[in-house]
């Protein structure tokens, strides 16, 4: 898969998340996403979600987990349908194509347990605090 540029909104989304993430925090809401980057909740194509699924592509592509699974929806406390998209368009854990809550636990301690997220920073070109 040919990867596209990242865009300024995608480099600020990783950049809200890495800094989740130094801090200790592995859940974050779209709507808080929005709020903290500008970016609009619901703009087909433009949306928070689409810029987090770019990211995780790159992130992908560099042999780390799919960040994206970090942004959830306020009631549910899980991701949206979309990041089960581009699990299965990635072929991530395709054998719980069927089971997203366990696919989502599976995302989600990868995020945890990966060591490798300076390797991100580095990427975007950002400086995180609290981050090797």
């Amino acid at each position: 898969m040919e990867l596209k540029p990242l865009t300024k909104a995608q480099i600020n989304c990783g950049k809200v998340l890495l800094e989740c993430i130094a801090r200790g925090q592995y859940r974050i809401t779209y709507s808080e996403v929005s709020r903290l980057t500008g970016i609009p909740l619901r703009a087909p194509g433009h949306d928070v979600g689409a810029h987090i699924g770019e990211l995780s592509k790159h992130c992908h592509a560099m042999g780390l987990p799919l960040i994206s699974v970090m942004v959830v929806q306020k009631d549910t406390l899980v991701c949206g349908e979309g990041f089960f998209d581009l699990c299965n368009e990635l072929n991530v854990h395709p054998i719980f194509k069927e089971r997203m809550a366990l696919m989502f636990k599976m995302c989600m301690l990868e995020v945890k347990e990966c060591k490798r997220w300076g390797e991100l920073a580095d990427y975007l070109g950002v400086s995180i605090e609290g981050m090797n």
